[in-house]
């Protein structure tokens, strides 16, 4: 099981400058990290791209998608999908929230997020709630995931009864 501990994640502004980020994988149209929203902002325009945001903690949020109803995050692991390219406003509930973040680019590539008590196969899996211990005799080799941390999939470890997490499947090609 090979486990990134979130505060191991490297923080970087977002391309608009207003909040912060940590990219977990990326290539070629495809992106998976993790965003800070600290303060009612603007998102950053992505030309081409879909987009999927699942609340990880926080208080909530509201976003303004123009052309489109709002939505909204009352609870961690709320997810919605939205297009990266329409001008988008991030109005906070109640203070400071974290978000995984994924896009695809459009036309070609496409992801894949749910909110889970299981791991799927392969993918990326962010710890919502509970977490995962090494299998008995690999102590030593791989460590424990909680939340907030990142397991690259497939797994090898055990999985806590209250296991609640946001797998990430990306890329995978458009079928036409």
């Amino acid at each position: 099981m090979t486990v990134v501990r979130r505060a191991d994640l490297a923080v970087t502004p977002w391309k608009n400058g207003l909040g912060r980020k940590a990219d977990i994988a990326e290539g070629d149209g495809w992106f998976v990290g993790l965003a800070w929203l600290d303060r009612d902002a603007a998102f950053s325009d992505f030309p081409g791209t879909d987009r999927t945001c699942v609340l990880l903690e926080g208080g909530g949020f509201t976003l303004e998608v123009e052309g489109r109803a709002p939505l909204v995050y009352r609870d961690p692991g709320t997810a919605h999908s939205f297009p990266g390219d329409v001008p988008t406003r991030c109005v906070l509930a109640a203070g400071p929230c974290v978000v995984v973040n994924v896009m695809t680019r459009r036309g070609d590539l496409e992801h894949r997020v749910e909110v889970t008590g299981t791991l799927p196969g392969d993918g990326w899996a962010v710890v919502l709630r509970g977490g995962l211990r090494p299998v008995a005799g690999d102590e030593g080799v791989s460590p424990e995931a909680g939340p907030g941390d990142v397991v690259a999939l497939p797994h090898q470890g055990v999985a806590s009864p209250d296991l609640l997490v946001v797998a990430v499947r990306a890329p995978f090609r458009t079928q036409v």
